[in-house]
């Protein structure tokens, strides 16, 4: 595998991560809450409980989502530029796991479509770190 796969993967992860929970964060962040009560009572949500409670709840949830998506675009934008790079591989995998495990985390396992894309990225890099050994070991010989 070239380096374009675990690119790819990595931009489609994070851009569509950030398509996903940036609409959400900013839907929700934009709505007010006589807005929030209609939705809320025409879903017949009044079992969960009152709607100013669940409102400021899905705020915070909302701004638990925003600081994970953005912690994990900053260690993708990290990873993909060590994978421009071409010489750390082993780097840029463990960066794109441990973006890829935040975003999981942060979101509360709500991004797992989207992490699947961040570990497939580090496993195409962690692939091309192998063959470049193999390669280099039989150049070597």
């Amino acid at each position: 595998m070239t380096k374009k796969w675990e690119i790819s993967f990595g931009l489609i992860g994070g851009s569509t991560a950030l398509l996903f929970f940036g609409g959400i964060a900013v839907t929700i962040n934009q709505m007010s809450l006589s807005n929030f009560r209609e939705t809320y009572h025409a879903l017949a949500l009044e079992t969960f409980g009152s709607a100013e409670e669940t409102f400021e709840l899905l705020r915070k949830m909302t701004g638990l989502f925003s600081v994970s998506l953005f912690l994990s675009l900053v260690g993708l934008c990290l990873a993909l530029y060590i994978s421009l790079k071409g010489k750390a591989s082993l780097v840029a995998a463990s960066i794109y796991l441990v973006s890829g495990i935040l975003l999981l985390i942060g979101t509360q396992l709500i991004a797992f479509p989207f992490v699947f894309f961040y570990l497939l990225a580090a496993g195409s890099s962690m692939y091309r770190q192998k063959k470049e050994q193999r390669w280099e070991a039989d150049v070597s010989k």
